[in-house]
């Protein structure tokens, strides 16, 4: 897995909540790449009180995740 992050140019994983990060912490280590510490949430919401609680906070926060960790800026959306 490291060698194909590494020949690939993967700057950055992605933990999800749901998920044991040490895995994902120590072939981040490895391959020489950042893991972010915001989580995604992907097999559901997130607890009550979350920016994942509701299925739209949860798709803003992804977006918001995955924007900021490929080096873009992000611009929340809002509507009129």
């Amino acid at each position: 897995m490291v060698k194909d992050i590494k020949k690939v140019g993967v700057p950055t994983i992605f933990a999800e909540t749901t998920i044991n990060p040490k895995l994902i912490t120590a072939v981040a280590k490895n391959a020489n790449v950042k893991v972010l510490p915001q989580e995604l949430f992907a097999d559901g919401l997130g607890e009550k009180g979350s920016e994942g609680e509701t299925y739209q906070k949860m798709l803003i926060s992804n977006t918001q995740t995955i924007v900021e960790g490929r080096g873009g800026k992000y611009t929340p959306f809002a509507a009129k």
